[in-house]
């Protein structure tokens, strides 16, 4: 049924009021303008809509600026093993230049393998004897690494919560990936 969907809906972005849309320009493109043209036609009506696209013909209005008003803070989400759920971390490091150290494929693995090991612990079964041979072992595993990447996504409204109470809303969540 048609209306229990819209209705749904409308209730989980009932205190939504805008959003932000980038590359719109992609409305246009076969492979991938229905992406957009979804999210525009289920769009509920009390929600505006602001469409960029740096692309000129698509243009409506040109408004150019290198004023600010709101500061771009980068961080990065992702969810830690419990109790400790979703984190935001700084994405950028040295005044925006690096990669946070945190974020790199070794440290990742490494935090997994204390966390696998600390687990395995918990529940009374003979942790691994050291990271670096759980590391080995998950690197070996390509579907072990994809569930990796897959359970350090958080869910949207964690993540809505975290930033919440972090007074961090609004924001913009760029998603790498919809694999």
């Amino acid at each position: 049924d048609g209306s229990v969907t819209q209705s749904s809906r409308e209730e989980r972005l009932g205190d939504v009021g805008l959003v932000v849309m980038d590359e719109v320009h992609y409305l246009g493109d076969p492979h991938r303008g229905s992406v957009w043209e979804e999210a525009i036609i289920n769009c509920p009506r009390h929600i505006q809509l602001v469409c960029m696209s740096a692309t000129e013909h698509m243009a409506c209005e040109t408004i150019k600026t290198r004023f600010r008003p709101v500061p771009l803070h980068w961080r990065h989400a992702y969810m830690a093993a419990p109790p400790r759920g979703v984190q935001l971390i700084d994405l950028l490091i040295n005044k925006n230049k690096n990669l946070n150290p945190r974020l790199t494929k070794t440290a990742v693995l490494q935090e997994e393998a204390r966390n696998l090991m600390e687990r395995q612990s918990r529940n009374g079964r003979t942790p691994a004897t050291d990271v670096a041979s759980v590391i080995k072992t998950i690197e070996g595993d390509p579907e072990a690494l994809k569930k990796l990447r897959t359970k350090r996504v958080p869910n949207m409204d964690s993540l809505i919560m975290r930033l919440r109470s972090k007074e961090l809303l609004p924001a913009i969540w760029f998603i790498m990936s919809r694999k």
